[in-house]
């Protein structure tokens, strides 16, 4: 997932730069290109999972694309 400034300058960027980027170049803040669009039964189906587990699942819809789903789970559990 990419990522760009809400006064929309400015190159996008990945979900690692923009964690350790702060504000965007032109003063704005980042966010996704694109939201992700789940069905109702994927909703349905986060009814179940415990907190550190649903965490990891928005989390990754997120970050994926930076960091490995192994650490999105290390950093949900011991949060």
């Amino acid at each position: 997932m990419r990522y760009v400034s809400t006064r929309g300058q400015g190159e996008t960027k990945t979900f690692r730069e923009v964690l350790f980027s702060g504000l965007a170049e032109d003063g704005g803040l980042y966010v996704p290109e694109s939201i992700p669009v789940l069905s109702p039964l994927d909703l349905d189906s986060w009814r179940a999972l415990s907190y550190p587990m649903l965490a990891e699942r928005i989390v990754s819809l997120f970050a994926s694309s930076s960091i490995s789903n192994h650490d999105i789970r290390q950093a949900s559990v011991s949060a």
